[in-house]
């Protein structure tokens, strides 16, 4: 039953790309916990409901308030941190790996939070489905392929940069943090060559550590490793 589950789940919204893109994840389903596999089943629908995201999204802007977006859930303690800080505004969690988002539910229902919710996809497609509303996005220690010939895998592009400038706030914020310095190298690059993206900080700079970021656990095992964290927050550069 279970495995019929995360059948179902990745056949429906991960498994159908509608992009040709070289995808930046692989799917990894293994070791699902049953607690996991319980929040799966029964509060998927509840958070996951794009019409449902929708219609929040349409109230958020008519309030003046906030709609955030952060790429990536890890075990979503640093999704339900802000979104605990931030309770009139409305935060978005994305992620494939399904361990992580089961465990997000299951904190999210735990803790009683109102106003997360979870697109499931590969992001790319998932963007697709929304206009410029984003006010502040969240792009915390990414997968970094570091093995060169795995580095097309990397979310980050310019590709990927030109798809967010499309769903951006003008006053939005990009905030971005990994330990591979190869990887934040070839993100500054990206930059520095956008249209549509420009460093917050300046050409080649990086940015200070924001100080409501709660330390994850990908940021907890970097600094055990002695392994410096890169920052980097980039902002749109034109919006007509």
């Amino acid at each position: 039953m279970r495995v019929k589950l995360i059948e179902r789940i990745e056949q429906q919204h991960i498994g159908g790309s509608s992009t040709n893109k070289i995808r930046s994840f692989v799917v990894r389903s293994g070791r699902i916990t049953i607690a996991q596999n319980r929040a799966l089943e029964q509060l998927l629908p509840k958070y996951a409901n794009l019409t449902e995201i929708r219609e929040r999204i349409e109230h958020i802007k008519s309030t003046g308030n906030q709609v955030n977006l952060e790429i990536g859930l890890g075990d979503g303690k640093n999704l339900i941190h802000m979104a605990k800080e931030n309770p009139n505004s409305i935060f978005l969690g994305s992620d494939v790996h399904l361990p992580g988002i089961g465990s997000t539910l299951n904190s999210l229902e735990l803790h009683n939070i109102n106003n997360v919710r979870v697109l499931v996809g590969d992001i790319n497609d998932t963007l697709l489905s929304f206009g410029r509303i984003f006010q502040n996005i969240f792009i915390f220690f990414p997968d970094p392929w570091p093995k060169k010939r795995h580095n097309k895998r990397r979310l980050i592009n310019r590709e990927f940069l030109d798809l967010i400038a499309k769903k951006i706030k003008v006053d939005c914020k990009i905030y971005i943090a990994t330990d591979c310095k190869d990887y934040a190298t070839s993100i500054l690059n990206v930059i520095e060559i956008s249209k549509e993206i420009e460093n917050s900080e300046g050409s080649w700079r990086f940015s200070k550590r924001p100080s409501w970021r709660l330390l994850t656990k990908f940021e907890r095992r970097a600094l055990q490793a002695n392994s410096r964290v890169y920052e980097i927050c980039c902002i749109p550069k034109n919006i007509d």
